[in-house]
């Protein structure tokens, strides 16, 4: 390539005030054979640079060239054939044309001529204005919390001007690491953006003693560590709030430098103080790199971000106006960055800057943002920018997949690629679910390294709970897996072993003590204590229901005793552990999970000599709750809170069957109004038939609905109690009731605020007539205008909106295989999967014959279903389109068919993601089917797939 001769540059003559900036011509850099050649497009203003200028450090001659940060592209390469042959500068795979940020003195020129060692490569899971924006600090705050003070979890850090750039880098990194922050700022609005980036306690020092208040929130103990950036101002209070063998970090001097001290000072506490330069800590290539795949991590993980304050031009005037407004306290977060604008021979929207052209694209819909990425490297770059796919977000609501309720998944860590990921899922899933011909898009599978029994997908489809035993099936755990981890795909994050196999397994996020979890509960069962020894060797593991029918249940040779246990884990441990800096299975990742305290917490362990049976989980009044049934017609209801208070239900039997026992099948708690949803079978006796002499007596029974006030926490009155509302009907042989859970989802915002909110209905699915014919009733939320203003915006059922009669008989579709399936339905809210299977098959080997979708649809969801739809289309051109059946068969290439039919152990769904999970018998590992698209991240967290490498990519 051809260099200009002359370029311009940011350059002062002397030192002095802002005055002294210019914007100069000088000549083209020297180039060496072991540069690289960078073409700058942004660049970044620090203290630093202020530094140099005012004279606190000397600049080696004038004209002087400021900064130390810019961002652009590879023009030339070294000629150097030791550089080339260097491994180093081979892996990190320089080009010409690729995206760099450069960390060098002399920066704000045109072009920059730098040693290969201090030029980055940026991933595309980075754009280049995020890089320049964060690279110097971030490179500073990562390796002087490794290196100058080794920050750990549990540690009391102290950061002044906590809402600076590196202020506010140093506060998300000690808090992803685990510390406590404390910082310090001037305003009120500062120290709110410090509280949205990780901050515990702010200290505006205007107004509070600083000092004071760190050793009131540090019980007088003081602080591990100070990072200070101020200076002079704030070096003598150091020594007071730190705690013994603590360390004092300087950082800066924005006040001006720390005057001379006496070392002895340091011995009060045997304190230990440092003053530290980045280029010391990345002074190898080697060790420049370790911290810039540190940081790229950290940035592509949302665990680092960055603020870019504003833009100013490149010329004097806007280098003096950037440097005053710095030295002002005027800015939050990194203070400059500019485009270098080339001359354009036609007005074009390249020609503007990226945050107007990030305003420009704010206003186009879903498939002009994908239509743009395909033109330039320019606009493949902007329409991944997390502002533009977390407004999609926004706008889409509720119909995204539910996010765990964690620091690392709040919106303000969410990456572009996950808000992305998010919204094409959500798409995808709806045009898929909907059309006529739905089909499944992708496979996968995964090794689980254990059996899987049974298995939960929490909503949202981010954490899978699985009961699990070994090869040999002698022993049995629980694992929760992360399914959608960056370097694995499906990956166990924690193991707890339980003493017989757990079932009816049931998980929920919920709040335990303040602290995001995930609660698990289940029931095991065990030979009875009388038993053991007598020479019964029996394995309750072993007992399986038949399609969970009421009317066989299982029968062992001895008694058995039963225990529902709820554990917990925190979201926290969880994102800690899913780290993916962390290759699981390495020993860096075992040695990390054992440095942590035990993941798993009890909550309760309800024992009974009676039969345990279904179970639920529920917030009631601000209480995590378990509910399970006791003996068939008894609820139990149990706090998991330190008091741990326990209630009991005996729900009255209806009239005229009292004498007939009424079995409870499933239950679902109704946490908004106080009540229990409990769905009961009855067996009446049989009668003679009819129809012909000799016929086999036909059954009569019945299945119940009733509403249960939910008892108050301590009271065990064992008399029966009426239900509030009541309905009954006529079906035989009822078996595989399913409640949809609306508490576990959003509503809908109506248009007008003043309406509250459009709520999903409660729908019921079983089984009859021996598991051929497949039915649903739905019970609609109570119209708004028979509501008070108070409940507007939570569901509340009742028995009166219950509509029934949709039943499905699902027949073979091949002459060789005629008659009636039987049908499981995997319940959702909007979107429930049904999978039917030969109706001889009572095996825990089910040969699966087909999947079908389904799409619950009534008058009285009807708001519910439009609104959801209405928030699709806001983002979307392109009109959805709904089908007429209720249901619809997926189709299925010949290879999945064959895989199903073989058989299948255990199978979950997860209606957010569209995702079925399943597990062969036997089999150690799990499949996936996929029923939506998403983007695909490598290992190295590389966006696929990547922009084009020819000409039909313009590189703008």
């Amino acid at each position: 390539m051809t260099y200009p001769s002359k370029i311009h540059a940011i350059t002062i003559a002397k030192n002095g005030g802002p005055e002294v900036l210019e914007k100069t011509e000088i000549p083209f850099p020297k180039v060496e054979p072991g540069h690289i050649v960078v073409k700058a497009e942004y660049f970044g203003v620090n203290f630093i640079d202020i530094y140099f200028r005012d004279g606190l450090y000397p600049a080696p001659e004038f004209p002087f060239v400021l900064g130390k940060e810019a961002a652009g592209v590879i023009v030339g390469l070294p000629t150097d054939a030791a550089v080339l042959s260097d491994s180093e500068y081979q892996n990190r795979g320089y080009k010409e044309g690729a995206r760099v940020v450069v960390e060098i003195a002399c920066a704000h020129a045109e072009y920059i001529s730098v040693p290969w060692k201090t030029v980055y490569p940026v991933p595309d899971t980075v754009s280049t204005l995020t890089a320049v924006s964060v690279l110097l600090q971030g490179l500073t705050a990562i390796s002087f919390m490794e290196e100058a003070y080794n920050v750990q979890r549990g540690d009391l850090i102290l950061i002044h001007t906590v809402a600076g750039g590196l202020g506010l880098l140093f506060c998300q990194l000690a808090k992803s690491r685990g510390a406590t922050v404390i910082g310090t700022t001037s305003t009120d609005e500062k120290a709110s953006l410090a509280k949205q980036n990780g901050a515990d306690h702010v200290i505006i020092y205007k107004k509070e003693n600083t000092v004071q208040r760190v050793l009131e929130i540090t019980n007088g103990e003081g602080v591990h560590a100070s990072f200070d950036g101020v200076g002079k101002d704030t070096f003598d209070s150091n020594f007071e709030m730190l705690r013994r063998k603590g360390t004092l970090v300087s950082v800066g001097n924005a006040s001006g430098p720390v005057p001379p001290f006496a070392p002895l000072r340091l011995t009060q506490k045997n304190l230990k103080l440092l003053r530290p330069m980045l280029g010391n800590y990345v002074y190898t290539a080697s060790e420049a790199s370790y911290y810039s795949n540190k940081l790229w991590d950290l940035v592509g993980s949302g665990a680092l971000r960055s603020t870019v304050h504003k833009e100013y031009p490149f010329s004097a005037e806007g280098v003096r106006q950037a440097q005053t407004d710095l030295t002002s306290g005027k800015t939050a977060g990194q203070s400059w960055d500019t485009r270098v604008l080339q001359p354009e021979k036609l007005p074009c929207l390249n020609a503007l800057s990226d945050d107007i052209l990030m305003e420009v694209l704010s206003y186009l819909d879903l498939e002009d943002i994908l239509s743009l990425r395909r033109v330039s490297k320019l606009y493949y770059n902007l329409t991944h920018q997390g502002i533009i796919w977390k407004n999609f977000l926004k706008r889409i609501g509720s119909n995204a997949p539910q996010r765990p309720s964690s620091h690392r998944h709040s919106p303000q860590y969410l990456t572009s690629f996950e808000a992305e990921r998010l919204v094409t899922r959500a798409i995808s899933l709806q045009k898929n679910w909907l059309s006529p011909n739905p089909c499944p898009l992708s496979r996968d599978s995964f090794q689980t390294h254990r059996l899987i029994q049974s298995m939960v997908v929490l909503p949202g489809g981010k954490y899978m709970v699985a009961s699990v035993c070994n090869m040999a099936k002698t022993h049995y755990s629980l694992i929760v897996f992360a399914l959608d981890h960056r370097m694995g795909g499906v990956v166990p994050l924690a193991e707890t072993p339980v003493k017989q196999k757990a079932y009816n397994l049931k998980a929920k996020y919920m709040n335990i003590d303040g602290t995001p979890s995930i609660v698990i509960a289940y029931i095991r069962r065990k030979m009875s204590s009388r038993y053991n020894g007598s020479g019964h060797s029996v394995d309750p593991s072993i007992y399986n229901p038949i399609l969970e029918n009421p009317r066989k249940p299982i029968d062992p040779p001895v008694p058995l005793q039963y225990a529902c246990t709820c554990i917990h884990i925190s979201l926290d441990t969880l994102d800690a552990l899913s780290d993916p800096r962390l290759v699981p299975g390495s020993a860096a990742f075992f040695h990390f999970a054992a440095s942590q305290p035990p993941p798993f917490r009890l909550l309760c362990v309800l024992r009974s000599a009676a039969e345990l049976g279904a179970v639920d989980l529920a917030v009631i009044e601000g209480v995590p709750t378990v509910a399970v049934v006791k003996n068939h017609e008894t609820v139990v209801f149990k706090e998991l809170t330190e008091v741990g208070m326990l209630s009991t239900l005996c729900c009255a039997r209806e009239e005229p069957h009292s004498s007939h026992h009424h079995n409870i099948c499933n239950l679902r708690i109704l946490p908004y109004q106080g009540q229990i949803l409990v769905l009961r079978a009855v067996k009446l006796p049989t009668v003679p038939s009819a129809d012909r002499v000799g016929a086999p007596p036909i059954s009569q029974d019945l299945i119940t609905l009733a509403m249960f006030d939910v008892p108050d926490f301590g009271d065990n009155e064992m008399e029966s109690t009426f239900a509030q509302q009541t309905m009954s009907f006529r079906a035989d042989d009822v078996e595989g009731i399913q409640i949809t859970d609306p508490s576990g989802y959003e509503s809908v915002p109506c248009a007008n605020p003043a309406d509250g909110a459009e709520h999903p209905p409660i729908t019921i699915f079983y089984r009859s007539e021996g598991g051929t014919r497949f039915n649903e009733l739905m019970i609609n939320p109570t119209p708004r205008h028979f509501l008070p203003k108070s409940m507007l915006s939570t569901p509340h059922y009742w028995l009166g909106n219950l509509v029934a009669g949709n039943h499905h008989v699902i027949t073979w579709e091949h002459e060789k295989e005629r008659g009636h399936c039987r049908g499981f339905v995997l319940a959702g809210n909007q979107r429930s999967l049904v999978y039917v299977t030969r109706t001889e098959d009572i095996t825990e080997r089910l040969s699966v014959r087909g999947f079908y979708s389904h799409f619950s649809v009534s008058d009285g969801t009807a708001g519910y279903t439009a609104a959801r739809q209405t928030l699709f289309q806001n983002i979307m051109r392109e009109e959805l389109h709904t089908r007429k059946g209720v249901m619809c068969k997926f189709n299925m290439s010949p290879d999945l068919r064959t895989d199903l039919r073989a058989g299948v152990k255990a199978i979950a769904w997860d209606e957010g993601t569209g995702r079925v999970f399943y597990v062969k018998p036997d089999d150690a590992r799990l499949h996936v089917i996929d029923f939506a698209r998403a983007p695909v991240q490598a290992p190295d967290g590389q966006r696929r797939p990547l922009p084009l490498a020819d000409a039909r990519m313009l590189d703008l």
